[in-house]
């Protein structure tokens, strides 16, 4: 079976492009904007939930959930790979990054990580430079609108953080 490398980063951060190129190496097998972490989130939060309700004591319950989740991990990996690595990029990995190292402790993880205003910068640049309108030019285009001595600059960072990511 192909080794597990989760791969995961903030928006904006190069993860896209960092995956791409190491998805051509030949012993790779690239899955871009899986959604392998989001099921295993899934079995997970409602395990939690099953707990209390199962006819088995919480450890087996764990365990057996647990052993559950890594079979479908396994299959998952070589249904899809047949290369030594199988790269799976989705940020839902970095909610689960215990579970992971529980059941693979030695497994490497790739996380990029770029600092905080270089991704603002990135997303404000993007949403002013580009001909499609999306949800911050339009913030941008109301903020001009409704008042000329606004704060631009704290109102943009602001709408950015407070944003839906």
């Amino acid at each position: 079976m192909s080794e597990l490398i989760p791969f995961c980063g903030l928006p904006r951060t190069g993860s896209t492009l960092l995956c791409n190129i190491l998805g051509q190496h030949p012993d790779v097998t690239l899955s871009a904007d899986s959604v392998l972490s989001d099921k295993i989130v899934n079995i997970m939060n409602y395990t939690e939930k099953l707990v209390a309700e199962s006819q088995y004591d919480a450890d087996l319950t764990y365990k057996l959930h647990g052993d559950f989740l890594i079979s479908g991990i396994e299959s998952w990996i070589s249904n899809l790979s047949d290369t030594k690595f199988y790269m799976d990029k989705c940020r839902g990995w970095g909610n689960i990054f215990n579970f992971i190292f529980s059941k693979y402790p030695n497994t490497k993880i790739i996380f990029t990580i770029r600092d905080l205003r270089g991704i603002y910068l990135s997303f404000d640049r993007l949403s002013t430079t580009s001909v499609l309108l999306n949800s911050l030019s339009d913030h941008y285009r109301d903020l001009t609108e409704k008042n000329d001595e606004v704060d631009f600059l704290n109102a943009r960072i602001s709408h950015f953080l407070n944003g839906d990511m």
